[in-house]
């Protein structure tokens, strides 16, 4: 591994985990905050969880070679997602996940599950 892979490693752990766990802590921890502090972070976790499991998929089907590309790409994802000029949760949250074409693929693909937990 290069220095270039190894520093991306290290700014995708500070910027993607540790930053927003000390931020949803603080969230948590303040019983003041309003709602859209709680939907902040709620909406980070469900967003880096689906891009890892997207990046995982992906990194099954690329060639090594392009592995430092995927990687500055996956820190580029997750500072989109945490960053507060960006809304990036909010907006992966309300364009994509929350959908109303995607929940009813995802209701459809997983049928009585979902009806079961989410009426």
């Amino acid at each position: 591994m290069g220095f270039i892979s190894a520093l991306l490693y290290v700014l995708e752990i500070v910027g993607g985990i540790a930053i927003p766990v000390i931020g949803t802590l603080m969230t948590l921890k303040d019983s003041q905050k309003d709602l859209n502090a709680y939907k902040k972070w709620a909406s980070y976790w469900v967003s880096y969880a689906l891009l890892k499991k997207v990046v995982f998929v992906v990194f099954g089907i690329l060639p090594s070679f392009l592995s430092t590309i995927i990687l500055f790409l996956r820190v580029a994802a997750a500072l989109y997602l945490w960053l507060p000029q960006t809304n990036g949760s909010f907006t992966v949250w309300d364009k994509i996940i929350c959908n109303p074409e995607t929940l009813a693929a995802i209701k459809q693909r997983l049928g009585g599950l979902v009806a079961k937990y989410c009426p």
